[in-house]
């Protein structure tokens, strides 16, 4: 006869209350647990690496710094004289270099703020004509310390000087004359002086010539020396100042008739 085992596991239970009986269903072995943990692996870990590191960052090459190579020095060639800027008219403070006449061809020359006008009697009180600025004439008027000439000596005394013009044409015989501003040549107040040229353009009898100052070197101790008048130099003249002559007794001045600048002897006034 045969006896299924678990039958008589079930009797013994039953008989004696054998241990470890209890629930003697057997295990199901259906496969599905019912543990759907949703493996779905999209965790949405969105993996996108764009950092948007664009490296546009302009760098703009051009490199136009606006170096402007005009060399335009302005070499004019016509520029003669005793100056070319201020800084060069350090004499006395505040001297400006200016044209005069301020046309093409004039000269280059310092002009320094006139002297105060004197207010008390010169060394010489007897050869005065004034002793303040009140004792003039005009309004335009005003009474200088000046220094005389004479043979070997200078005689100061106070003499009244007055504004003569405002342009050439001021002056008496215009044609003949330029009005020299103040300040310019020693010269206290705008004055009409002498003179055989004006401009560059007035000396045409030989070639390069230039229509310049000349000085009372030898006559005089004063410096800057008197103006005398203005002249014309032209290429090939033997001198052009004082320090081009053979000896300190010569005076380089223009020549008779104008034909350029010659050493020449010289007679002091007085």
């Amino acid at each position: 006869m045969k006896i299924k085992i678990g039958a008589l596991i079930a009797l013994l239970c039953a008989v004696v209350g054998f241990a470890g009986c209890g629930n003697t269903q057997e295990p199901s072995n259906d496969s599905d647990a019912s543990t759907d943990s949703d493996t779905d692996g999209d965790s949405d870990t969105d993996s996108d690496t764009d950092s948007d590191t664009d490296t546009d960052s302009d760098t703009d090459s051009d490199t136009d710094s606006d170096t402007d190579s005009d060399t335009d020095s302005d070499t004019d060639t016509d520029i003669n004289g005793e100056c070319i800027d201020n800084g060069d008219c350090t004499l006395v403070t505040g001297g400006t270099c200016e044209l005069i006449p301020y046309n093409p061809g004039g000269w280059w020359t310092c002009i320094y703020p006139p002297d105060s006008p004197t207010t008390v009697p010169s060394p010489n009180p007897l050869s005065d004509n004034c002793t303040t600025s009140l004792d003039c004439p005009g309004l335009d008027c005003d009474c200088y310390l000046v220094q005389e000439l004479y043979v070997g000596f200078i005689h100061p005394h106070n003499e009244c000087f007055c504004d003569e013009c405002d342009d050439d044409s001021d002056c008496s015989t215009p044609a003949e004359q330029q009005c020299i501003p103040a300040g310019a040549w020693g010269f206290q107040k705008d004055t009409c002086v002498d003179v055989g040229c004006k401009v560059n353009s007035d000396c045409t009898y030989s070639t390069g010539g230039v229509c310049m100052p000349y000085f009372d070197s030898i006559c005089s101790s004063l410096d800057p020396s008197p103006l005398i008048s203005k002249g014309c130099h032209y290429d090939g003249d033997p001198c052009a100042e004082p320090g081009d002559c053979p000896t300190s007794l010569d005076m380089c001045a223009p020549s008779v008739g104008e034909t350029g600048f010659t050493c020449q002897s010289w007679a002091c006034p007085g």
